[in-house]
């Protein structure tokens, strides 16, 4: 068994779809060859825990209070003797104090850990390392008297960070995956909790990075790699992931590895969040703001959404326009529209609202509330609004988002105070006038920012067309398309971001920076694309390959709308860049494109970047299959029609 699927043999308490957010605490220890049990002690293969052991995967955080680090400290050589004790295999640099949370979670008092970075070898390790952390518990008790800070013992593989790439062509799982696809479908089915809780399947290359633990670069091993639900435990896969192996061998892939892993695989648009000084999983924009808007422009609703019952306004999330089509109806002329993603532009529509998940916190973590029936958002949601019925509604968007425009202003402000400080202590340095001149130029940058907003120049356009959730492809990938009407002044063409914008990776060619996008690609094609490119609101410039094998994904509203799962093209971060990522929230809406400026597709969502995974997958829609779309509209009788234009 690999490192990669190794089971974790902990049964927690009843969790729901959020409990990716909240605290998950062990109340009981699956007993089985891999676990034992004593008091709030939790051993199983690969991790020892007091008390208990939170369910991976985990980040480790640093930086607790000064005070706990001082007293942890004054008990580490107490804590290294103990290991050397118990003959624990682990060097003294592997012992840290730190914060064990879930990806993306705030730490808290509680999650304090003195965590051991250790080598698991024999079955025996369990029962030494049950010994030493049990002795380090007493420790703890002893000379420290706390009994908040927990202990765990990981095996380094656990928490190592992986890198990803793509399957080669000639691989046999390629072959052999049209038939063992519906297979896997047919064992998860027989398992009521995994079959509701799945969210992605996916094949790709996965393995470990070389390590400071003198680990060589391994040949990543080719991984089915399937996502469930955060509420979901190694039980309600275990027997699955069991009979898939059989199934892999009896098909002569025993090769192939399995995977089973909590995670989330969301649309790429940010969750909403309050306005705060804090800038939390987004940038600033640097530099002027775009009078014209470009490809990867950050966009959001033009109002903030009113969170119930505080009525506190909420900043609306961001998605990024991925580039402008032209499109005709019968008898019209060409006009071109700004081009995101459908869910992207919902925080906007009529009906969208949104309440506190915890009315007592400081900063409540708002979440959306369930669309009502009878609004205009269930209608989009469900059948999508063609031009008519959009534009009565008048739905409006902004460029640059509110929210990077806050965080912008907030930005600025805190670089002001620190040269105002710094004049403040020093007036009669030599490089006061150094100092004020930073000062004249900051200020300006803000008043300027401000005045773009004060004048309404930041109003894009208004929602034309938007495809709604249920939209497929003819091979059932998904269709999440909305077109924005863009104020005349502000449309700009799909142009190639310039050289200096792709940073550490390599551009598409120095010769096609700046230039349009010239025709379409298509990933039904699947060979000899190349590397893609994609330029979005998060992540800016970046890029990554094309995976043969489309994966099957699941998201949280397919049963709202009564649709199962679909079928996704992947691409898979450019695995020369291991610190790389393809896309994270935000992105949304990005279009892909090839080296010879081909427009490919749109990215619609995707995994997010962790501690231990560097690299992101990201799903994407088939350019052909949006032309299509538009031609359908109407009955497909020539009413609407679709393009690229012709001169970006």
């Amino acid at each position: 068994m690999s490192f990669l699927n190794t089971p974790e043999t902990v049964a927690s308490s009843n969790s729901s779809r959020d409990a990716k957010r909240r605290r998950i605490q062990d109340s009981s220890v699956e007993r089985s060859d891999l676990s034992v049990s004593s008091g709030s002690f939790v051993v199983e293969k690969y991790r020892v825990g007091i008390p208990g052991l939170r369910l991976l995967p985990l980040e480790t955080l640093e930086d607790p209070p000064p005070a706990t680090y001082s007293r942890y400290l004054e008990v580490l050589p107490l804590i290294h003797q103990a290991l050397e004790r118990r003959q624990v295999r682990y060097c003294k640099d592997d012992v840290e104090l730190c914060y064990r949370a879930l990806p993306g979670e705030a730490p808290s008092d509680e999650d304090v850990t003195i965590l051991v970075q250790v080598t698991w070898t024999t079955e025996d390790d369990g029962q030494s390392w049950y010994q030493a952390a049990d002795e380090i518990r007493g420790i703890l008790l002893r000379s420290w008297a706390t009994r908040s800070v927990k202990v765990e013992l990981i095996d380094w593989r656990l928490s190592a960070p992986r890198i990803m790439s793509v399957v080669e062509d000639n691989h046999s799982v390629v072959e052999a995956w049209p038939v063992v696809n519906p297979l896997i479908h047919d064992i998860i089915a027989d398992y009521p909790k995994l079959q509701d809780g799945w969210r992605s399947i996916d094949v790709v290359r996965i393995g470990l990075e070389p390590s400071e633990h003198g680990q060589s670069a391994p040949i990543l091993p080719v991984t089915i790699s399937i996502t469930v639900d955060w509420s979901l435990d190694s039980k309600d896969w275990a027997g699955a992931e069991r009979r898939i192996e059989d199934l892999l061998e009896r098909n002569k892939l025993q090769d192939v590895k399995v995977q089973f892993e909590r995670g989330d695989v969301e649309p790429q648009g940010f969750p909403l969040l309050y306005p705060s000084r804090y800038g939390k999983k987004f940038e600033r924009h640097q530099g002027d703001y775009p009078q014209v808007v470009p490809m990867g422009a950050c966009f959001s609703a033009e109002k903030y959404p009113i969170c119930m019952p505080t009525k506190r306004e909420v900043q609306p999330g961001i998605g990024t326009i991925g580039g402008y089509l032209e499109i005709r109806r019968k008898g019209g002329d060409w006009k071109k529209f700004a081009v995101t993603n459908y869910h992207c532009s919902r925080a906007a529509i009529p009906g969208y609202g949104c309440k506190d998940k915890d009315e007592k916190s400081e900063e409540p973590e708002p979440e959306e509330m369930e669309v009502p029936e009878g609004s205009l958002l269930r209608v989009a949601d469900v059948d999508g609004l063609g031009p008519d019925r959009a534009i009565e509604a008048q739905i409006t968007y902004e460029v640059p988002s509110r929210r990077v425009h806050n965080h912008t202003l907030k930005h600025i402000e805190g670089r002001l105070d620190k040269y105002l400080e710094l004049q403040a202590k020093s007036p009669e340095s030599e490089a006061v006038p150094r100092t004020q001149e930073l000062i004249d130029k900051l200020r300006a940058e803000m008043a300027g920012k401000t005045l773009f907003f004060d004048e309404g120049k930041h109003k894009l356009g208004s929602l034309w067309l938007c495809t709604g959730y249920k939209q497929r492809s003819s091979l059932n990938g998904r269709v999440d398309v909305a077109f924005i009407d863009v104020a005349p002044h502000r449309i700009g063409k799909n142009l190639i971001a310039s050289e200096s914008a792709w940073k550490e990776f390599d551009p598409p060619m120095p010769s096609s920076c700046g230039k349009p996008l010239k025709g379409i690609a298509s990933c039904k094609l699947g060979a000899d694309l190349g590397p893609v490119f994609k330029v979005g609101a998060r992540t800016g410039a970046t890029s990554g390959c094309f995976s043969k094998i489309r994966s099957d994904v699941k998201i949280n509203w397919d049963p709202q709308v009564g649709m199962g799962f679909s079928r996704e093209y992947c691409f898979v971060a450019d695995p020369a860049a291991r610190e790389s990522i393809l896309q994270n929230a935000g992105d949304s809406g990005s279009f892909v494109f090839t080296w010879p400026r081909r427009w490919l597709g749109q990215i619609w969502g995707g995994t997010t970047k962790t501690q231990v995974n560097r690299q992101t997958l990201a799903y994407v829609t088939d350019a052909q299959d949006i032309i299509d779309w538009v031609g359908g509209l109407g009955g497909g009788e020539g009413e609407f029609e679709a393009r690229l234009p012709e001169e970006g």
